[in-house]
């Protein structure tokens, strides 16, 4: 028969691991947004450096154009990045609160293990007192 607290500890190994993952996806996010609000910078002050060696008026209009797109652009992920932040706290909350669970099921099945064997032990110590003090009977019976 299976025992139910391994089965309780593989379940939640199972669901921290699929916690892990979900944790991992939105902090790729994260990193994803970052690094594309990054370029959108990088982009713009590029974009500025070219603006200041052109002389050309419609190349400047355009840059106009092209600073308040990127801007959106870069308020849009910032928006994202905002509402990003409580479901990473909440995934990480989650996943804290799972490996503390996870722990104590675990501990609690080493310690169920550790008694059985214990008792198992037990029992064959006697087994073993219990062949001795025979053989020690025979002996002083043989006598």
């Amino acid at each position: 028969m299976s025992d139910p607290l391994n089965s309780l500890v593989k379940l939640t190994s199972f669901e921290l691991d699929e916690m892990r993952r979900a944790l991992k996806i939105l902090q790729d996010q994260e990193d994803a947004t970052n690094i594309a609000i990054s370029e959108l910078e990088n982009e713009l002050i590029r974009e500025a450096k070219n603006i200041n060696k052109d002389t050309d008026i419609g190349i400047a209009q355009s840059y106009g154009n092209f600073a308040t797109m990127v801007a959106k652009k870069i308020a849009g992920l910032q928006l994202f990045l905002t509402e990003l932040k409580p479901q990473l706290e909440n995934a990480r909350d989650n996943l804290a609160v799972a490996f503390g669970e996870y722990k104590k099921m675990e501990i609690s099945y080493d310690n169920q293990q550790a008694e059985i064997m214990r008792k198992i032990n037990h029992k064959e110590q006697l087994e073993m007192d219990e062949l001795g003090m025979q053989g020690h009977r025979r002996n002083k019976n043989s006598r």
